[in-house]
């Protein structure tokens, strides 16, 4: 007999998943703070920040706005 996963169990699975591949990403990128094997500046992470800044405000934004109002259950 298969076990019916809920939507709630898949959105779990998954967001943990993408979450561990996101932390995953940001320790690969803070790797290049390494001044003697790479040559950047504070515009150069200005830059890198900001990107980050625009990208987690998206995928804020696309989160509250995909959530399911819940008025009259």
């Amino acid at each position: 007999m298969s076990k019916t996963i809920t939507k709630k169990e898949k959105f779990k699975k998954y967001a943990n998943l993408r979450l561990d591949n996101i932390k995953v990403a940001f320790d690969r990128l803070s790797t290049i703070t390494n001044k003697d094997s790479y040559d950047y500046s504070d515009v150069d992470i200005t830059k890198i920040c900001n990107y980050l800044d625009v990208m987690v405000e998206d995928c804020k934004t696309k989160l509250k706005q995909n959530k399911k109002q819940d008025y009259f259950k």
